[in-house]
């Protein structure tokens, strides 16, 4: 068949294959990207909407600037982290745009490619199209075997013409929905620019009204320095009743090691015994049969007792303990907040106060500000072990997890008692209100030989 370029119209398809399969796996990428960042985009809306309702409620109960203050810093926070995200899925969509715009010109090049090939196929068609010529062709074959092999030609022939007629039209196709999909970027892309520029206005306002509490707060740094001082002396009652119970459980423990290396040692003693009375009884047998037939006498050999190596106790896990140790530590990163909304006042360790100058806040967990009288939820399933109340302080729950345990301090009322058993996201109680607010106090740590070790709840729980 004159004028067919097979090798150029099969290059044609190759490359219009390969650029739609290119674009394919490319597009699925950059939606997956973009759906991670639209999902986080809208987690963080939904914060801010938390976080700007619970600072009106504190403002229509003028409440201590102090609280407000922690909120307003928290709503900076989460709409700077919003800014971020915004502008990561700006990036994101221009490099879309700009990979679009590269595979259409792409496709739009295939395409011509093989529409000249089609011409020239549709023009030697049209050069060949009576009946008599396809006829001849066939007729004019060598033998029967050549005749049917120009007859499956023909067809084939024909087939192609069809299969490259449909391949131009689904690459316009394709071409006609990357450019629809570019165009919906670019309105997206614009929208999230109009949202940058109306967080970038709220936080100026979150600032000026930052400002403002500062101001208030100078003006009451009297009256914070005794709150703090206040707050610090429960702190130390709380560390100083979790060190005890902890160091109660680490002498229970150590107790039962005791009693259970105790026993131990004393069915060996029996066993020992037991064989040397044995070995004594065969030894005393042997020797009288001996002298028996020699007539002599036989000394009876007693074996010394073994001194028993008694090691002091050691604290060792229980294999229950050791499994929910391992459940515990594969949540990292992943356990849930234990109030339903809020912003956290004051972080995990060593920092400066946020409001007052010159002091210094040593945090064994953090602090949760919270909608008054919310329900506070367990992190994690668990035993509640001990259940007190610090004057001042309000109620605590203690939850163990194994050697984990974790710390809900501040509470008015307390919904569950010593050994109740509870899940994730149980309610064990309702938050009080400190004076300030309604703040929880938080803490998860490790029960070691060495004691308590607590550590930072922010790295356990989940990003919110």
């Amino acid at each position: 068949m004159k004028g067919l370029n097979k090798s150029h119209v099969s290059h044609a398809l190759l490359v219009l294959v390969l650029v739609c399969s290119g674009m394919t796996f490319q597009w699925v990428f950059a939606q997956t990207k973009k759906a991670e960042l639209t999902s986080r985009r809208s987690e963080l809306n939904d914060e801010i909407a938390r976080t700007k309702q619970l600072i009106k409620e504190y403002q229509a109960d003028q409440r201590n600037a102090s609280a407000e203050l922690s909120l307003l810093n928290e709503q900076i926070r989460l709409r700077e982290e919003l800014i971020h995200s915004i502008n990561a899925e700006v990036g994101t969509i221009d490099n879309e745009i700009k990979t679009g715009l590269g595979r259409v010109v792409e496709l739009e090049a295939s395409i011509q490619d093989l529409k000249l090939e089609y011409a020239k196929m549709i023009y030697n068609s049209y050069k060949q199209r009576s009946s008599y010529s396809k006829l001849a062709f066939i007729l004019s074959s060598a033998d029967f075997f050549q005749a049917v092999k120009r007859v499956q030609l023909l067809k084939q022939y024909a087939e192609n013409r069809k299969f490259h007629a449909q391949q131009m039209k689904d690459g316009q196709l394709e071409i006609s929905e990357n450019i629809s999909m570019l165009e919906g970027n670019k309105r997206t892309k614009l929208s999230l620019s109009n949202d940058e520029l109306s967080e970038r206005n709220e936080i100026a306002q979150n600032k000026l009204q930052q400002q403002e509490k500062l101001t208030a707060l100078k003006s009451e740094e009297g009256k914070l320095r005794e709150v703090q001082r206040q707050k610090e002396i429960e702190r130390r009652q709380l560390t100083n009743k979790i060190e005890d119970i902890v160091r109660q459980e680490i002498a229970a423990e150590n107790e039962r090691i005791r009693k259970q290396e105790a026993e131990k040692a004393r069915l060996a003693e029996e066993k020992r015994k037991e064989d040397q009375r044995r070995a004594a009884a065969n030894a005393t047998a042997s020797n009288n049969a001996s002298a028996n037939a020699s007539g002599t006498s036989a000394s009876v050999v007693v074996t010394p007792p073994k001194t028993i190596d008694k090691a002091s106790p050691k604290l060792e896990s229980a294999p229950e303990v050791v499994l929910a140790n391992t459940v515990f530590e594969q949540n990292k990163g992943s356990l849930p907040w234990p109030v339903p909304s809020g912003a956290i006042g004051s972080k995990f360790g060593r920092h400066a106060h946020e409001s007052i100058s010159g002091i210094e806040v040593n945090n064994k967990g953090v602090d949760f500000i919270t909608s008054a009288n919310a329900d506070i939820y367990t992190v994690f399933n668990g035993t509640v072990t001990s259940v007190f109340n610090i004057q001042g302080a309000g109620m605590n729950v203690i939850v163990t997890h194994g050697a984990y345990k974790t710390v809900y301090s501040g509470l008015q009322n307390v919904y569950v008692s010593v050994g109740s058993k509870v899940n994730t996201k149980d309610k064990i109680g309702n938050v009080a209100d400190n004076g300030e607010g309604y703040v929880l106090h938080f803490e998860l740590g490790k029960v070691s030989e060495a004691g308590w070790v607590p550590q930072n709840p922010e790295l356990w729980l989940k990003r919110r």
